[in-house]
């Protein structure tokens, strides 16, 4: 960790080097990562307890791994507010939180946000809450609840900072999971990618807990993505089941349950399994492929459009679809994408629809809208101009041609 510079009113950035290393060499899924086993007398605050050992975490593992209903902390838009997500088992009509001034919670004050369906893990749909608190005073110590599956949780404190002189912690490539391939002092065999993400989230906590014993005027931390390693790219249910190991790792540490993370998306999520508004099957001679749609205007003019018998053209390592309204193209926000293979985009230039089958260099022209959830073999086979039929996975009907 690196102290770049700091004033008063001035604001000051700690770097923290890539998967959870504290004062070795900044390295992510090479030989020189970092193996938890080699300290096992060494002990950290973790969600467990406040002196987890690594014997301790390595049986608590099943537990850890599985508790994908961890709350997470976002900086608002100004210091004023603070942003809450979580994962539910139940669904209910509104998201909730409460703010108090008391650690009793006395004279709490409710507030509402959304619950939508979110990802599919192991069989069971759990549900994206968020909510969003405002009114936050500088310089405050408050508690917080939030409503899981209907029942308030134990409660947990927050202190706001000074806006005019704050400290945020930079980390990069937390990468939970990239250890994978590593022997590990106490094993005789290779780490697959759930014993990756226990290492690695054990170090991520020892991490966090170091930067803020020598900073703890740290007011919020910032990621520039790669949070965890699986990006779950063809969508199948035991990837996308590692990849939640691996956040449920992630979001272990137990200072994010009192420090906000403002975190973006890395080329590891990229590729993985987002929010889709809707699934479309697309048949084809030779095959079949699955793509869900991000939830956007343009892909709810798709959808409309659905049934659908439409042309398409192989060529370059991409499918093109064309023959869209003009005003699917008259965008001015979110443009800008570096394409990987799978990704589905808007192409502004040429007014057409792209499935990227490899991975291309950066275009401002582009705009996601959805990714290819199966069946990219299929589509890869495919030679040059070719018929698909465009079908809602939902609903059936009359193809439009």
């Amino acid at each position: 960790m690196h102290q770049f510079y700091k004033s008063k009113k001035v604001l000051a950035v700690y770097v923290l080097t890539a998967l959870c290393i504290t004062s070795a060499g900044v390295y992510a899924a090479t030989e020189h990562w970092n193996d938890a086993s080699l300290t096992p007398q060494t002990v950290t605050r973790t969600s467990l307890s406040e002196k987890t050992g690594w014997q301790e975490w390595k049986n608590s593992w099943d537990a850890v791994k599985s508790n994908y209903e961890q709350v997470s902390l976002a900086p608002g838009a100004d210091a004023s507010r603070l942003n809450f997500g979580w994962y539910s088992k139940k669904k209910s009509d509104t998201a909730a939180v409460r703010i108090s001034r008391h650690p009793d919670m006395q004279n709490a004050k409710v507030y509402s946000g959304t619950c939508k369906p979110g990802t599919v893990i192991n069989g069971v749909t759990y549900y994206t809450n968020k909510v969003e608190a405002v009114g936050f005073k500088p310089n405050q110590t408050y508690w917080y609840q939030v409503q899981l599956n209907g029942e308030w949780q134990p409660a947990q404190q927050y202190k706001t900072g000074n806006p005019k002189d704050f400290s945020f912690m930079y980390v990069g490539d937390p990468q939970i999971g990239a250890s994978i391939g590593q022997t590990p002092a106490d094993g005789s065999k290779k780490q697959d990618g759930e014993i990756a993400a226990r290492n690695d989230a054990y170090n991520w906590n020892k991490t966090l807990n170091a930067a803020l014993r020598q900073h703890p005027e740290i007011n919020f931390l910032v990621s520039p993505g790669d949070q965890i390693n699986e990006p779950a790219a063809k969508g199948d249910a035991e990837k996308i089941q590692l990849q939640e190991y691996q956040y449920a790792g992630y979001l272990s540490a137990a200072v994010l349950r009192n420090l906000p993370e403002a975190t973006s998306i890395g080329n590891h999520e990229e590729k993985a399994d987002r929010d889709f508004i809707d699934k479309t099957k697309v048949t084809f001679d030779g095959g079949e492929a699955v793509i869900g749609l991000y939830d956007d205007t343009a892909t709810r003019e798709f959808m409309e459009w659905q049934p659908i018998v439409f042309t398409m053209e192989h060529t370059d390592g991409m499918i093109q679809m064309t023959g869209f309204p003009e005003a699917t193209f008259q965008r001015d926000k979110e443009k800008g994408l570096t394409p990987r293979t799978g990704d589905i985009a808007l192409n502004l230039e040429k007014k057409s629809v792209i499935i990227y089958l490899q991975d291309k260099e950066h275009s401002d022209d582009l705009i996601p809208i959805g990714r290819v959830v199966s069946g990219i073999e299929d589509l890869s086979a495919t030679k040059g101009v070719f018929q698909a039929y465009l079908m809602p996975t939902k609903k059936q009907g009359k193809a439009k041609l």
